[in-house]
């Protein structure tokens, strides 16, 4: 809660608290818990680094106590960081060990996500073919699952593929679509980084007032 209102250090040491007292308890499921949430507050303020270590440490306890959920989310977790400070082959390998283990479960939710880091990745190398494949998958479970703000960031993505193999018509059509459900959804951010792409891609065309 405190990272949400923008107190993320203050929040940090509140975990940090009750790491400290899950390690006096010897309570491996919360030490784990307690690091990944410090992780997870580490990436959204942009500490990727930080949050590397933090996640790893995490993973290291889950794979510990065979916590299979668990793992995936760190494995899922590290792909972001990685993919975020450059090591995309090393986000690619994390992101497939994290879809094997969710498959095993059935668990469609978290392999949709997945999936949809998998795209950003590929799209990062500039394979925005297998990107867009990726991303399609991801959108068709997102679907199925009720997963509105994956779906959301399944079109946004696709449209952002698309105007990198100019294709423009189809990534505004996506873009668009992915709008509809951000504004219907109320996510303000996801508004606004949809509507800097589409703003983008109207200017790279020479469509300056559109954009």
């Amino acid at each position: 809660v405190l990272s949400e209102l923008g107190e993320g250090p203050k929040g940090r040491e509140h975990l940090r608290q009750a790491l400290a007292l899950r390690k006096q308890l010897d309570d491996h499921y919360g030490q784990a818990e307690c690091l990944g949430a410090i992780g997870e507050q580490l990436q959204q303020e942009g500490a990727f680094d930080q949050a590397l270590s933090i996640h790893e440490a995490a993973l290291a306890l889950r794979r510990t106590l065979e916590d299979k959920v668990g793992v995936a989310e760190s494995l899922n977790n590290l792909a972001v960081c990685y993919g975020k400070t450059g090591r995309l082959d090393e986000a690619v390998l994390q992101l497939q060990e994290c879809m094997g283990l969710m498959e095993e479960g059935n668990d469609q939710a978290r392999v949709a996500k997945c999936l949809l880091n998998l795209g950003a990745c590929y799209a990062d190398q500039g394979q925005f073919q297998d990107a867009i494949g990726q991303f399609q998958k991801a959108l068709q479970m997102s679907r199925a699952c009720g997963a509105q703000d994956d779906e959301a960031a399944c079109y946004c993505n696709l449209g952002s593929a698309f105007v990198s193999l100019k294709q423009l018509d189809n990534a505004h059509d996506h873009y668009e679509t992915g709008l509809a459900l951000l504004r219907k959804l109320g996510d303000k951010r996801g508004e606004a980084d949809c509507l800097h792409n589409i703003g983008a891609a109207y200017f790279n065309e020479g469509q300056t007032e559109a954009a």
